[in-house]
């Protein structure tokens, strides 16, 4: 049985929680947290720690080009044939706003991009459709949600990327 990306992250996290209460108790009894946090802000915080959808998308798929910090320098940005962008100053470089639409399209093929392939072979669009049909199956979903999705999680991502 296959569960839902979403309802494994929540047990997970869950999971996560216990195990951290129980490894905060001393045989005197529960030791007060170091910071004073809500359980439902602690909670959120580890589930942020371990699903963090924008950057596991993004150092899967985008890091080998454009490192891990997005300096444009991973491990195969050298054997690119045109300069891999330095996305850390995309905001910078557009007077201090992202440029959110522009990178979409660029991510789902619609803007040619040489080094992405051409537009026949939208290198993401493609890729994160057939993830999905392979995830899915035969359950019901919508593919157009899944790619904007996983889209503008990168998309976030790396706006957390950008230089201040």
């Amino acid at each position: 049985m296959r569960l839902h990306p979403l309802a494994m992250a929540m047990a997970i996290g869950t999971c996560a929680l216990s195990v951290t209460a129980v490894a905060q108790q001393s045989p005197t009894g529960p030791q007060s947290p170091p910071t004073q946090q809500s359980p439902a802000a602690q909670q959120g915080a580890t589930a942020q720690r371990l699903r963090d959808l924008g950057r596991i998308e993004y150092e899967a798929n985008c890091a080998t080009c454009h490192g891990v910090t997005g300096k444009a320098d991973g491990p195969t940005a050298s054997f690119v044939t045109r300069k891999v962008p330095d996305l850390t100053v995309l905001a910078k470089n557009n007077g201090g706003i992202l440029p959110v639409a522009a990178m979409y399209d660029v991510i789902i093929g619609e803007t040619d991009v040489p080094a992405h392939g051409s537009r026949d072979m939208p290198v993401w669009g493609r890729e994160y459709r057939m993830r999905a049909a392979e995830h899915y199956v035969d359950t019901p979903y919508d593919p157009d949600a899944y790619v904007r999705a996983r889209v503008l999680a990168v998309i976030e991502y790396i706006n957390r990327l950008q230089q201040k």
